[in-house]
């Protein structure tokens, strides 16, 4: 079965960046046009983006039990962001006030799957090598202010509160950072891994065959 999976992860990636790539287009063209459903279509599309990124990432993923938390909280947020810039971008072409608490919603539940699955890679790494990272908890740390100042943003975009989206970019912000610091930790855990692996050139070298 597993066998199968990367070939269904490779293949929705990659609809999902010609799915991005299309809606990016569409708002390109919108606004030249001065529609006013440009930032929609964008949005959208970001969307679509990084959510490729994470099934992508996720065809990388092995059956190690260390990551299959990482990945089913990826997979839920994927969900999450798929149905939110769904949801997002019918009320926008349908000229709701609320679409874009929707949609950027949408995203920041998109770099948080991205994250995770990076995540997932990096501890599955970690595991089999015993490696210590403090980047992951930093990425931990920031992914969880981000979700929150999201929740906040979200619930107060439909109560209609103007403070909504500085609540909701901020999310934005915490959850891109966290990436970067879950990216970081991956690196880190990739060059240990790398070290610890590498043969010995000093005294362990074969004895030449006579």
């Amino acid at each position: 079965m597993r066998k199968i999976t990367p070939n269904i992860d490779l293949a929705l990636g990659s609809l999902f960046a010609i799915a991005g790539i299309c809606f990016g287009f569409v708002g390109w063209i919108t606004g030249l046009a001065s529609n006013g459903a440009s930032s929609a279509w964008y949005l959208a599309a970001l969307i679509f983006g990084i959510v490729s990124g994470a099934v992508l990432l996720d065809e990388l993923r092995t059956d190690e039990p260390a990551g299959r938390f990482d990945a089913m909280l990826g997979t839920l947020l994927m969900l999450g962001a798929l149905g939110l810039g769904t949801v997002g971008f019918i009320a926008r072409l349908a000229h709701n006030s609320t679409g874009n608490v929707w949609l950027i919603s949408g995203i920041i539940c998109a770099v948080l799957a991205m994250t995770a699955m990076t995540d997932e890679l990096q501890r599955v790494r970690r595991a089999a090598g015993n490696i210590s990272n403090s980047f992951s908890t930093l990425g931990l740390l920031f992914g969880l202010l981000g979700f929150g100042m999201g929740v906040v943003g979200f619930i107060a975009g439909l109560a209609g509160n103007s403070a909504a989206d500085t609540w909701l970019w901020g999310g934005v912000v915490s959850s891109v950072i966290a990436l970067g610091w879950t990216f970081e930790a991956e690196h880190r855990t990739v060059g240990v891994t790398e070290e610890t692996t590498r043969p010995s050139t000093i005294g362990g070298a074969n004895p030449m065959p006579q």
